[in-house]
């Protein structure tokens, strides 16, 4: 079939806006009459999408965002309630719960059976799932690659928590005896954030609860009783409050050379200075990451027969058919949640040997909504600050998890 860019996409690319679901309904331009029409919310990666449109040939694609300062799910609701709603759109993970009425099965797509272990579970009700995985990230340990090496570390043995706490403490001692010359503004191993942030609510807690829980939140919560007896928690708590300093943004003081760690998704890591460690993990059989889903795939559940078909057969193709894998690994420059497509940054790559070794953990954290996270968050740097005892800290884990 033809292959056809709607002229919408053109304007987005002079004027930098586009309309609002309401807006695009009362659009005087008619729309495509290919059997698909892609709504995506771009966040300006414009390029990307015209070139898996370009790439794509078995229907034709429209691509459409939300307005420039219009808030992303309240424009993605009025388009689906429109005369002219999407086919097909992207979800962001804290929107999914709220848009799963309006998301087709499925469950019997064969990529299925491929997705990375724990990024499926929220978007599973009951047999069905309403949802796919659009993109992957790992969270790991960003290090210093030039100061690994002056310290003559090779990060490729630092596969157990024995030899993470050996290394911190290498690291720690010739901080303290200046041994660091070359790098002035070194004064920490690790870096943490001074401000509550995803860090302390999900990525601290979740590195080793995941090992230990191996599930989400609600395998979590029937679990509750082995929390006070969280030696993995407190280990690995405990080694970040013995070499780790607040820092208002750790990735920058990383790679400004204050720090030499620091939890953070691998999109940070820039491959020359910075580089991605997977965590070994307390009481854990290996070093892993973490792996968050930032954004998932819809079809919606409201568009005709013909139109589900062909959206599910484009989201197969998107990460399996060769002609888009230049456009999605390095166009849209994301780590594919399956498929044999190669990561273009060395972060990436680091992150799909992971998944494909099975060294994952997923995010038992995922589920909670935005209060029961900060709750978290506030507890464990209570616990960081001295503020407050592990005791304390699992009986409020326990308050915020049981409720």
């Amino acid at each position: 079939m033809k292959r056809w860019i709607s002229l919408w996409l053109a304007l987005f690319l002079l004027c930098g806006c586009a309309p609002t679901g309401k807006e695009a309904s009362s659009s005087q331009k008619p729309l495509p009459e290919g059997p698909i029409h892609l709504l995506v919310w771009t966040d300006g990666e414009t390029d990307a999408w015209e070139a898996i449109a370009a790439a794509y040939t078995d229907c034709t694609l429209e691509f459409v965002k939300a307005r420039d300062g219009d808030e992303n799910s309240r424009a993605l609701r009025a388009a689906l309630a429109g005369k002219e709603a999407p086919d097909v759109f992207l979800l962001q993970a804290k929107d999914l719960a709220a848009f799963k009425a309006s998301c087709e099965d499925l469950s019997a797509e064969n990529w299925v059976n491929n997705a990375p272990a724990g990024t499926m579970t929220e978007v599973q009700d009951g047999t069905m799932i309403f949802a796919m995985p659009a993109k992957i990230e790992g969270v790991g340990f960003l290090y210093r690659k030039d100061i690994f090496s002056a310290a003559g570390i090779n990060r490729e043995n630092i596969n157990s928590f024995s030899r993470l706490c050996d290394t911190a403490t290498l690291l720690a001692e010739r901080i303290r005896d200046g041994a660091f010359a070359d790098f002035k503004n070194l004064k920490s191993v690790f870096g943490i954030p001074q401000e509550i942030g995803e860090v302390a609510e999900k990525f601290l807690p979740n590195i080793a609860l995941s090992a230990q829980f191996d599930g989400t939140s609600r395998l979590l919560r029937e679990k509750l009783q082995e929390l006070e007896q969280s030696q993995a928690l407190k280990s690995f708590l405990d080694l970040q409050k013995q070499y780790a300093c607040f820092e208002t943004d750790p990735v920058q003081a990383l790679k400004s050379g204050e720090v030499v760690m620091t939890l953070a998704s691998h999109t940070a890591a820039d491959g020359e200075t910075v580089g991605l460690m997977p965590v070994p993990v307390p009481d854990g059989a290996q070093d892993c990451l973490m792996l968050q889903v930032p954004q998932y795939w819809a079809v919606n559940a409201e568009a005709s027969a013909e139109k589900k078909k062909a959206a599910k057969k484009f989201l197969a193709a998107l990460y399996t058919d060769s002609a888009l894998e230049t456009a999605v690994v390095h166009d849209w420059g994301i780590v594919p949640p399956f498929g044999n497509f190669e990561p273009e940054t060395e972060a990436g790559k680091e992150v799909r040997r992971c998944v494909l070794s099975g060294r994952t953990l997923p995010m038992v954290t995922d589920g909670l909504n935005e209060e029961q996270l900060s709750e978290i968050g506030q507890a464990v740097e209570g616990y960081l600050t001295d503020r407050e005892t592990f005791e304390q800290l699992t009986a409020q884990l326990l308050e915020i998890l049981g409720g």
